[in-house]
């Protein structure tokens, strides 16, 4: 949640907050931290393989313009994926989620992204147990390339991934022959 917090903090001050959903409000008790944000009401994931050209065209114009806005004040998201992009009624594209978000180019942490989302350089870091310095922007493109693929396939670009596979069993299958 602090991460959360100090990202959106830094939205504020530098006064754009393109295609991210804006945090309203912080609540905090003694046992638990509640962020609240605008509300946006349908996660991406339930629109990949739309048929509308128009309005896959504003999900991705959307989704790089909330990735340009963090990249430009060197945050990478870190963890993109469909059900942390959510669409306004109107078709505009909102990133949630920036609680794996990091500030600078380059991490020294693994594993970091959803799995079926993480890139092979941090898949194979993670296979090897190195220690790996990464580049957040260059996670964050791929995870937009697999977006893209799911987008338009409807559908994992990989094949349906189980949730309990391994960074070696997603590596293999990332790297398989695909007709």
């Amino acid at each position: 949640a602090m991460v959360e917090v100090v990202v959106h903090y830094l939205l504020n001050t530098s006064g754009t907050y393109t295609n991210i959903a804006r945090l309203l409000h912080v609540k905090i008790t003694e046992t638990s931290v509640d962020l609240f944000y605008t509300f946006v009401p349908t996660p991406l994931s339930v629109l990949f393989g739309h048929t509308d050209a128009e309005l896959r065209l504003n999900i991705i114009l959307g989704l790089l313009r909330g990735v340009h806005c963090l990249h430009r004040r060197g945050i990478g998201h870190r963890d993109l994926k469909g059900l942390n992009i959510h669409v306004t009624s109107k078709g505009e594209c909102m990133l949630l989620d920036l609680g794996s978000a990091g500030y600078g180019l380059h991490r020294m942490t693994i594993p970091i992204c959803t799995i079926t989302h993480r890139s092979p350089d941090i898949l194979q870091a993670e296979v090897d147990d190195s220690s790996y310095i990464y580049d957040g922007h260059t996670l964050d493109m791929w995870s937009i390339g697999v977006l893209l693929a799911e987008i338009f396939l409807g559908a994992e670009p990989f094949g349906h991934v189980r949730y309990n596979i391994t960074a070696l069993g997603m590596l293999k299958t990332i790297r398989r022959e695909k007709p």
